[in-house]
């Protein structure tokens, strides 16, 4: 495990993502930019924002959330997600996570960008999780876990609200959409690579 952290250190630098924002690790000093400055150690836990998926996720966020849109971010990893939606008004957020050592990164990074007031961790899984819907649900999983989970992920949106699926390929995208529940529609793809970010709306309960 030591090794295989010194080893994400050496390899790991500052990067813009997004429109808006630069992604810089807790070991390198502050810089000049413009950007919203996220600071993110990764570990363990999956989004460092060099992936396609989360890069994806990004630009739907910096495009579709809106400030005080209430945000869960189902299996928030490294929390790079909720940190942007929260670095953009958005409010309340909450990461739900269930892996014990992701959920023990999430909060350290949420702490390290000054969030704590506007981000809730819950270690859960999104099924078991009690919470109010909310304006934005965000989900950066991979086609197997949004598929199993996608009833309770909808159960966390409320009617009119977005959900960002991220981690299709291109190749099950279309299965994806032919099992969507009537009272969901898909507004808008985007695709990076073998990767497609999914905007879709739930437009009832149906």
């Amino acid at each position: 495990d030591e090794d295989w952290l010194l080893t994400w250190k050496k390899d790991f630098h500052g990067f813009s993502l997004g429109r808006k924002f630069f992604v810089l690790p807790s070991w390198e000093t502050e810089l000049s930019t413009p950007r919203t400055v996220v600071r993110i150690d990764p570990e363990r836990a999956f989004g460092t924002g060099t992936h396609d998926t989360t890069r994806l996720s990004v630009e739907l966020i910096e495009d579709f959330a809106r400030a005080e849109a209430s945000v869960i971010d189902v299996g928030a990893g490294t929390g790079i997600l909720s940190i942007a939606a929260a670095s953009l008004g958005c409010r309340p957020v909450t990461a739900i996570e269930i892996d014990p050592d992701a959920t023990s990164c999430l909060r350290a990074n949420i702490v390290r960008n000054r969030l704590s007031d506007v981000v809730r961790v819950r270690q859960s899984s999104v099924s078991e999780v009690n919470l109010d819907p909310a304006d934005l649900v965000m989900a950066n999983l991979n086609f197997g876990m949004i598929t199993e989970y996608w009833a309770a992920i909808s159960k966390c949106v409320r009617v009119g609200g977005l959900v960002i699926a991220s981690g299709i390929l291109l190749e099950q995208t279309e299965a994806f959409l032919k099992a969507l529940p009537t009272g969901q529609r898909l507004l808008q793809h985007r695709t990076a690579g073998d990767w497609e970010a999914l905007l879709i709306q739930k437009t009832s309960d149906a």
